[in-house]
């Protein structure tokens, strides 16, 4: 854990120039070497007041569904683990392909606020994603802050860029 891992799918955190990056890193949370790898990504940030570790997962997928297995249980233990080493505010996001009832989402609901849950977020699907109804999977795509950081906007934003819906979060 600590250096980055390269990811073929495209996945990235974007940082304002005005904000100091302290630490990076990521790890593969499975099957590094298949298109199906899952990588979970963080960066430190420092600002005037604060000290923030913000996290971004690309979780495991699989064509039998969002449900839980041992590989996303485990996934979800190795994030809380890596932040349970970290001081300051802390922000984990990202898709982590799995439905809200899960074990592996329940999880982070235990030391964190799920702002998907709290803002009352219905889907995080666009209307690319043809299979919602089917699979019953409306959420996949989750946010957790901890309980220290100031919430001052969340919501999905209605832009079809993807079968995921963007998310915002606006936090100090």
């Amino acid at each position: 854990m600590g250096e980055m891992a390269l990811s073929t799918i495209g996945q990235a955190i974007f940082v304002r120039k005005n904000l100091s990056v302290t630490d990076k890193g990521g790890f593969y949370t499975h099957h590094p070497v298949t298109n199906h790898s899952g990588i979970f990504q963080y960066i430190k940030i420092r600002t005037d007041k604060d000290e923030f570790i913000i996290g971004n997962i690309h979780g495991l997928w699989l064509p039998t569904g969002k449900l839980d297995n041992p590989e996303r249980i485990k996934q979800s233990e190795m994030i809380i683990d890596l932040y349970a080493t970290h001081k300051g505010k802390k922000i984990i996001c990202g898709d982590f392909n799995l439905r809200p009832e899960t074990e592996s989402i329940a999880i982070f609901n235990k030391d964190f606020k799920n702002l998907i849950k709290d803002f009352g977020i219905n889907s995080t699907r666009s209307s690319f994603y043809k299979d919602a109804e089917r699979y019953k999977d409306f959420i996949s795509d989750y946010v957790f802050v901890s309980r220290d950081v100031n919430v001052m906007n969340f919501k999905t934003i209605d832009a079809f860029v993807s079968d995921h819906l963007p998310i915002m979060l606006e936090f100090s």
